[in-house]
């Protein structure tokens, strides 16, 4: 049987730098291990957090979110 396929985007507010920063800081990673979880440089982090790189993607953002546990409604766990 398939299973349902969940947006992960859905009902996520479109993303600011702080945001992201306030998302890291609680994850508690510097900004190269937040660079990697989203395959991103850690000067783009730093761009991104500042506000000199326009806001973080909905799709870095819902990356993010589920790499350090704090989607607001998906959880990945290992089989």
């Amino acid at each position: 049987m398939a299973r349902p396929m969940i947006d992960l985007l859905a009902d996520l507010p479109e993303p600011t730098g702080a945001e992201f920063r306030a998302i890291r800081l609680a994850a508690g990673h510097t900004q190269r291990q937040a660079a990697g979880a989203c395959d991103l440089t850690a000067n783009s982090v730093a761009r991104i957090e500042s506000g000199n790189h326009g806001a973080p993607s909905r799709q870095t953002m819902a990356l993010y979110l589920l790499a350090t546990g704090q989607h607001p409604w998906v959880r990945v766990v290992s089989r």
